[in-house]
């Protein structure tokens, strides 16, 4: 999916986790996603989270502006 949105010039972030599979079960997996998850929707939609999240990428970026 993230290649066919990449492929696409569609934004896309893809984060991967030691330990973790389909399902998160690390409490601090959820907490992280959860979090880079409300700040690529304020990238997206022009907003600024009031927590600071660790880096992440988005692939096509620039399709935002």
């Amino acid at each position: 999916m993230v290649d066919a949105l990449r492929s696409r010039g569609i934004p896309v972030s893809y984060l991967t986790f030691e330990g973790e599979q389909h399902g998160f079960r690390q409490a601090s997996t959820i907490v992280r996603v959860i979090a880079t998850e409300l700040a690529f929707y304020g990238r997206v939609l022009g907003f600024e989270p009031a927590d600071e999240v660790e880096p992440f990428e988005i692939f096509n970026e620039a399709a935002l502006a």
